[in-house]
């Protein structure tokens, strides 16, 4: 997947997301595991017919997950048709009943040999909501479109800085938009923060009438507000940017 240098479209999607609630950092046991599946143009029918197949196979082996299914419709490195499926809402020790399921009824085999002759390619991740930092709404099932931002963040520390001194302002300048950070629990301890923004639709997602740079220098004064948006900036290595469709004809249940 495509990464690319923090630009200044970059720095205006920020306005989008960030608002910090006051109190330590997030302390939560919200694990979400996720696929994305990369698949050849050429077999997008074959690719979604064999995931309902699957999918009503794992309802008949009671599967102890649900899962929803998205379908990315826009954004970074789209050389083919990318899918995701995501499981959320789990304790750590709810990923040993998974696997433990997992293994008693061969999900993994039926998956290889039922939806991986059109897979082309298969990245996975687990991420843990960061409580203290996100903004979620009550409820979800209205909406239909997330937008997602993944940071490679070169300097945690200094990031986190930033963008809870980015949240305070748009908390002082009454910012009303939801949102998720989740943070990525990978193997090598690298450190990656997922900026997700929900919408009913694509209106949902239009930036806000009020640039980032404005609305954090009537907060902060001019100087200030761009030295922040500089702190942040230098944080991360790179960023990739992409919306997702949910699928409901695909997920489980």
């Amino acid at each position: 997947m495509m990464k690319n240098r923090l630009t200044a479209v970059a720095a205006t999607l920020l306005l989008w997301v960030v608002a910090f609630p006051e109190g330590a950092q997030g302390q939560t046991e919200d694990i979400r595991q996720a696929y994305i599946h990369t698949v050849p143009l050429g077999m997008i029918a074959q690719f979604e017919e064999a995931v309902k197949q699957h999918v009503q196979w794992r309802k008949q082996n009671n599967d102890p997950w649900e899962w929803t299914w998205y379908q990315v419709v826009n954004g970074d490195g789209l050389g083919g048709i990318r899918y995701m499926v995501r499981s959320g809402n789990h304790r750590w020790a709810d990923l040993d009943v998974r696997y433990a399921w997992d293994d008693r009824v061969g999900a993994g085999r039926h998956f290889a040999s039922t939806v991986g002759p059109y897979i082309e390619s298969e990245d996975s991740s687990i991420a843990q909501l960061d409580d203290a930092l996100s903004r979620p709404l009550d409820d979800y099932s209205a909406i239909m479109l997330f937008a997602v931002t993944a940071f490679d963040v070169r300097l945690p520390g200094q990031f986190r800085e930033a963008i809870t001194k980015i949240g305070e302002g748009l908390d002082r300048g009454d910012w009303e938009r939801s949102y998720q950070w989740l943070m990525e629990a990978y193997g090598e301890g690298t450190t990656d923060a997922t900026l997700v923004i929900p919408a009913e639709n694509w209106g949902g997602l239009a930036p806000p009438e009020k640039p980032l740079p404005v609305l954090l220098a009537e907060v902060y004064g001019e100087q200030e507000a761009s030295d922040l948006m500089q702190q942040f900036a230098t944080s991360i290595r790179s960023q990739t940017s992409y919306i997702l469709r949910v699928r409901p004809d695909l997920s489980l249940p």
